[in-house]
């Protein structure tokens, strides 16, 4: 702050004595040249003389500093500082007038004329590193093309620019896709995906095909699932689907844009496109013989999340069985109830078939008295023997429950839920040939069930499920594919035995298994005569009657994996679908 004078008086002094007692404090004189701080503000002088107090002010240049500042007159000739100015001094190759003058420039929070990039709440924007001109419209720096508006100068950021017909993409100011062979971007404008191609300066590429690294998606090249080719339509957008040019048909992954090459499953279907070219040659099968409704992965995926169906949940009693005199059947907690049926609905769903089977409280006691009379007996029988001291209605409704349901036993408390599993496997010795508790479970016209499950004196468990049911719904599904067409691998083992259900009783079955995977020509054949592998055809009434059953010698089943299934009765195809793994 500039010193001042000041007179310190005393009492009533005499005037000579007063004169005596006056304090000069010196004022400091402002500068010959250059700056002078008064209350935090700077002001400029030259020759002892104020600059800046005139007309809008005056640009100055300060060697000191080696920087450019405005001296505004609206504030007596202060220092600017944090403000853009308009100058009519020289302004370079951007000047605004022809003369060579006109520009804007901006002063920054020490009062600098801003030179080269600058940031602010607005945007980016550029100032020639000379002149401190502010870029507007189009205009390169350092050889690379950039763009900013021509009134505010703010840099074009994630738009178009069209120039001579062509269109760029700029960020920042800055146009993209210079560098290399170019750069894959999207704009959330179209929502879409665009190829800058650097040997047209960036340019969007139109009609054209080009290799990208980017992630690919399943059918990615590298192993790192990156590596594909990719198409951009007449607008520049990447081409997703179905595509035809000249040239032929092609396919475009959904999601990553990855041109269809081999034999890849598109929607549940396989279909055949040249390994080179990617050219469309055929379906590889058009898949029918499958009566079920189609879900994809994703939605196979969504449902098993949504359900909380899980094999790891426990099997809790409301109350105990009695194995012995007075004998009590015991009840199965409503919990544990509802986790088997959210499994058991879980399967039907990934078969395609009605996923809305409930629970019926006279099929779970009749399900529960056959799992408690097994318990009793400490054997798994469909026929149970009466024990000694049981009423007769007790012992009659354990009867039918044994014999209207698939059974189990395990020497460990088992749950219901890993029971479904274990029926739906049915492949063992004794099971195989019919697979007929996988058929009960998958049974189409299937409404309602219930539950039973009790443990035996030894510690054994045995269950229940009910098949049988009066419903009402007959309406007949001609085939019924397990594995699904959509298969998650946890639900299905190498050593499972594959099954289709057709609903009328066949014969004179032949069956032909194809593994489809890139560079496989692994095939099965099946037949009454020689087999690649286990193999019956079985026309009892085990839910759907007409089962071909097969199981193939040697084969590993892992995600990814896709494989075809014909099945022949004589020389017609019966049935033709792929089955893919994931």
């Amino acid at each position: 702050m500039r010193n001042k004078s000041f007179v310190l008086r005393k009492g009533f002094l005499p005037a000579a004595m007063a004169a005596a007692l006056i304090i000069s404090v010196p004022v400091q004189a402002a500068p010959d040249f250059g700056w002078d701080v008064v209350d935090g503000n700077y002001y400029w002088y030259e020759n002892g003389i104020k600059q800046g107090t005139e007309g809008r002010g005056k640009e100055i240049y300060d060697p000191a500093s080696d920087a450019w500042y405005w001296l505004d007159s609206v504030d007596n000739g202060r220092r600017a500082v944090s403000k853009d100015v308009y100058q009519e001094s020289g302004a370079g190759p951007w000047a605004e007038q022809e003369d060579g003058t006109g520009k804007w420039v901006r002063y920054d929070e020490n009062g600098h004329m801003v030179k080269g990039w600058d940031v602010d709440e607005n945007g980016v924007y550029y100032f020639d590193p000379q002149y401190g001109t502010m870029a507007k419209g189009n205009v390169e720096i350092d050889g690379v093309p950039c763009s900013f508006d021509k009134e505010s100068g703010i840099g074009a950021d994630l738009v178009w620019i069209e120039i001579d017909g062509n269109e760029y993409w700029y960020e920042g100011g800055v146009r993209q896709g210079l560098e290399g062979r170019g750069r894959e971007v999207y704009d959330p404008g179209t929502n879409a995906w665009y190829w800058l191609d650097s040997v047209d300066k960036g340019r969007k590429a139109v009609s054209k095909d080009v290799y990208q690294e980017s992630a690919a998606g399943d059918w990615a090249e590298n192993e790192d699932g990156t590596g594909k080719w990719v198409r951009y339509d007449g607008e520049g957008h990447m081409v997703k689907g179905w595509d035809t040019n000249e040239k032929g048909t092609y396919f475009f992954d959904y999601t990553y844009g990855t041109m269809a090459k081999g034999v890849v499953a598109i929607e549940g279907k396989s279909y055949s496109f040249d390994e080179s070219t990617g050219v469309y040659q055929g379906a590889v099968n058009e898949s029918y013989g499958v009566g079920t409704e189609y879900h994809t992965q994703e939605e196979i995926r969504n449902y098993m999340a949504e359900s909380g169906a899980s094999f790891n949940h426990g099997t809790e009693m409301e109350t105990e069985p009695n194995l012995s005199a007075p004998y009590a059947v015991g009840s199965v907690k409503r919990t544990s109830l509802e986790d088997a049926l959210a499994m058991l609905n879980q399967i039907r769903y990934i078969a395609g078939l009605n996923y809305d089977v409930a629970l019926n409280d006279e099929y779970i006691h009749l399900a529960q008295s056959g799992s408690f009379l097994n318990a009793v007996n400490r054997q798994m029988s469909h026929t149970p023997a009466r024990p000694e001291g049981m009423s007769d209605e007790m012992y009659q409704d354990g009867y039918k429950g044994a014999s209207s349901s698939n059974i189990a036993y395990a020497s460990w408390k088992i749950s219901l839920s890993s029971c479904i599993k274990l029926w739906m496997d049915d492949s063992d010795a004794s099971n195989i040939s019919r697979i007929g508790h996988r058929r009960w479970i998958l049974n189409p016209p299937m409404k309602e069930t219930g539950f039973g499950y009790a443990v035996g004196g030894n510690g054994a468990a045995y269950a229940s499920v009910y098949a049988f049911g009066n419903w009402s719904d007959k309406t007949p599904v001609r085939g019924t594919a397990w594995p699904a067409r959509e298969m998650p691998v946890e639900y299905f083992a190498d050593h499972s035995a594959w099954s289709y259900s057709y609903g009328e009783s066949l014969s004179n079955i032949t069956v032909r298994l194809a593994c489809q995977n890139a560079g496989s020509s692994q095939v099965w054949n099946f037949s009454a005569e020689s087999s690649d592998g286990y193999f019956n055809v079985e026309n009892g009434n085990y839910g759907q009657k007409g089962c071909v059953i097969f199981r193939p010698d040697g084969i590993k089943i892992n995600a990814g994996d896709q494989y075809l299934v014909t099945i022949y009765q004589g020389e017609e195809v019966l049935a033709n679908y792929t089955v893919n793994f994931f």
